[in-house]
């Protein structure tokens, strides 16, 4: 179903935070984001992830955890989100993640859909909203088309209402540059419908085989690429807008592959970003940012450091996040 609207959609605009790492607000113990913006600077997070539970009662909640609330009426994180919006910050909820079942994945109702994205920003009083997609939705053509639908309803309802899709993206030439294809349709279905989203956000980690040695470069090889498609997606959009519009999210220090993603590669990665105005400066994520040099768990003497807790590299609590939050100051 595609999406169906009676009034041409209202462009929100360009993305306006542009210093915002992201935070598994789903990790124990519970992360404090006003924690984290007192230590590193930044002023913005991209804080995930609400999801349905596979098989539940289709209410988001976070994590699909139904012990933490349902997302629409409950108070979980409002205290945090308060403290740290007192102090100039603003906190993106995100939908979807890595391993999490989408809402369109299980409710085929677009009223109801409608409804739950409505409830939470109700609830939560937010005007960001991230969708987080990877795996199974971009191969699911008929939840596409649900999201579709509900987000042009939803613009409708809320103007000025600014959308991220944060999706992967690679920089291995011969074999993937930018987004993937099925990403690439998901863009394509938005645009179809009207739908401008405020910023498109690379997932920068875990690069192909054919990808250079180092991460910097395979990050310039994605941007660049990333660029070229929403370039010819949104063709009403000016050069200088693509790059307004597209974010940048590598994975802090080792990656799950192997490759290691170093504090010069992300003052490299500030710098390119600088050069060309990208409408966000992210990162995975916040709490291995502030775990490193804390956690005796994160010592680099071990033979198999956590990924999950720990960036894996010689660093001090926050130094990913102290470049971030220089970006664009």
């Amino acid at each position: 179903m595609a999406a169906a609207t009676t009034d041409a959609l209202q462009d929100a605009g360009d993305w306006d935070v542009p210093r915002a790492p992201f935070v598994d607000y789903t990790a124990y113990p519970t992360p404090s984001i006003a924690e984290y913006a007192r230590g590193s600077g930044v002023d913005g997070f991209l804080v995930g992830f609400l999801n349905t539970r596979p098989g539940g009662d289709k209410t988001l909640s976070w994590g699909g955890y139904q012990g933490d609330g349902d997302a629409t009426t409950g108070d979980f994180g409002k205290e945090d989100f308060t403290a740290f919006t007192k102090n100039g910050g603003t906190p993106i909820l995100s939908f979807g993640g890595a391993s999490n079942a989408p809402l369109e994945t299980s409710e085929t109702d677009i009223a109801g859909i409608v409804a739950q994205y409505q409830g939470v920003i109700d609830n939560y009083q937010t005007k960001h909203l991230d969708f987080a997609f990877e795996g199974a939705i971009l191969g699911d053509d008929a939840a596409q088309d649900r999201h579709t639908a509900a987000i042009g309803q939803l613009l409708q309802d809320n103007p000025g209402l600014k959308l991220s899709y944060t999706l992967p993206a690679d920089g291995a030439p011969g074999s993937l540059v930018g987004f993937p294809p099925a990403a690439e349709r998901l863009l394509n279905r938005l645009a179809d419908a009207g739908i401008q989203p405020s910023l498109l956000n690379g997932l920068l980690m875990e690069f192909g085989q054919s990808a250079p040695a180092d991460a910097f470069e395979c990050c310039r090889i994605a941007l660049d690429g990333m660029f070229t498609q929403v370039q010819a997606i949104w063709p009403q959009w000016s050069r200088q807008q693509v790059w307004r519009r597209i974010g940048a999210t590598p994975m802090f220090g080792r990656n799950m592959n192997g490759k290691v993603f170093t504090l010069e590669n992300m003052r490299q990665l500030a710098a390119f970003a600088t050069e060309h105005q990208l409408g966000c400066l992210s990162g995975w994520d916040a709490t291995r940012d502030h775990n490193q040099g804390t956690l005796p768990e994160c010592s680099l003497s071990s033979n198999h450091p956590d990924l999950v807790r720990c960036t894996a590299v010689e660093q001090q609590p926050y130094d990913f996040a102290k470049i971030i939050a220089r970006y664009r100051k």
